[in-house]
C-alpha cells in the first residue's frame, strides 16, 4: 500500500528533540565535571585565617600546631563542615568551622567561606564567632550559612555557654557579613 500525500512523518523531528536533549544533558554534565567536589577530607587539609588578620594555619588532617607555649604557640583544630553554593556560580563550596588557641584559656570559634576553584578550597573570607562558644549544626540555604550555637549568657563564665543561639551569615563583595541573630533562651527549670 502506498502512503497517502497529506501524511507527515514525525520520525525527523522527534529524532531532532532525542539528539538536542541529549546535548543539553552533555553540557551540564561537563560543567559539573569542570568543578569536581570539595570533600571533607581537602578541608581538613587546607590553608585558613584565623581570623585576626595576621595568622594563618594550614591544617593537616584537621590540626594545626607550631610555636611553643609561652612563645608564638599556635594550635588549631577542624571542627565541622557544610556544603553549599555561596556565591552564586551553582558550584558546590563550604562553610568550616574550626578554633584556635595561642596557648591561652582561649579557644577562639571561627568561621570560614571556602569557595570552590576546581575542586581546590579557597579561603575568601573568615570571621570570629567567638572565644570558648559551642557550634552545634552548621548549614547552608540558599547561600547563607546558618549556624546553631551555644554562646554565653549573663553570669555564665567563658567556660560555659548556656544560651541557644542561632547565627547566619552570607558571602558579600569577598566578607562574611552577619544577616541574622536569634537568641532562644531556654527556659528555668523549677524544683
Amino acid at each position: 500500500m502506498r502512503p497517502k500525500k497529506n501524511s507527515i512523518s514525525y520520525t525527523g523531528p522527534i529524532l531532532g528533540l532525542v539528539i538536542l536533549s541529549s546535548l543539553v544533558g552533555w553540557g551540564i554534565a561537563t560543567a559539573e565535571q569542570r568543578s569536581p567536589r570539595l570533600t571533607l577530607n581537602t578541608l581538613k587539609n587546607s590553608e585558613y585565617d584565623t581570623g585576626e588578620g595576621t595568622r594563618k594555619v594550614r591544617l593537616r588532617n584537621g590540626v594545626f600546631e607550631s610555636g611553643r607555649p609561652g612563645g608564638d604557640y599556635l594550635h588549631a583544630e577542624f571542627e565541622e563542615a557544610a556544603f553549599g553554593d555561596l556565591n552564586g556560580d551553582q558550584v558546590e563550596d563550604a562553610a568550616v568551622i574550626f578554633w584556635w588557641s595561642g596557648g591561652g584559656t582561649g579557644a577562639f570559634v571561627t568561621l570560614s567561606a571556602v569557595i570552590n576553584q576546581d575542586g581546590k578550597s579557597h579561603n575568601i573570607a573568615t570571621q570570629l564567632i567567638g572565644d570558648r562558644v559551642h557550634v552545634t549544626s552548621i548549614g547552608i540555604k540558599s547561600g547563607i550559612i546558618v549556624i546553631h550555637m551555644k554562646d554565653h549568657g549573663p553570669g555564665d563564665g567563658l567556660a560555659r555557654a548556656t544560651v541557644p543561639k542561632v547565627v547566619k551569615y552570607q558571602l558579600f563583595r569577598g566578607k562574611l557579613k552577619k544577616t541574622g541573630e536569634e537568641s532562644r533562651r531556654e527556659p528555668t527549670k523549677r524544683n
